[in-house]
């Protein structure tokens, strides 16, 4: 299985991440959101940190089983992917101490052309 989602929980006395993806239905305007459940159970995962409540992570893995009663999928890892979410501000790049600020295409000097 593979997929793709928002980390809503992490247990790492379980070794399980929980991540909540969504798919949207253009036909009838509804969002449906299916909620996963990651299980770290191999030793290749022992010193690989845990993905962030709030990160976007992308898995990779076999099914484990389905709860019963939820039915939210359990998935044995075998790969995982995931990057953190920004602080919800964009910062313009800035230029290095003492460096021009950069003003456009260079016009010529009347003098230079002559």
């Amino acid at each position: 299985m593979t997929g793709v989602g928002q980390v809503s929980e992490v247990n790492q006395a379980k070794a399980l991440i929980k991540y909540k993806s969504a798919g949207y239905n253009r036909q009838d305007g509804r969002t449906l959101i299916t909620e996963y459940c990651s299980v770290r159970d191999s030793l290749r995962w022992k010193n690989v940190p845990y993905a962030q409540v709030g990160n976007f992570i992308a898995i990779i893995g076999q099914l484990h089983h389905v709860e019963s009663v939820s039915n939210v999928l359990f998935i044995t890892l075998d790969d995982a992917a995931w990057t953190s979410i920004g602080a919800g501000t964009h910062q313009s790049p800035t230029a290095a101490p003492g460096a021009r600020k950069f003003l456009g295409k260079r016009k010529r000097n009347e003098q230079e052309t002559n």
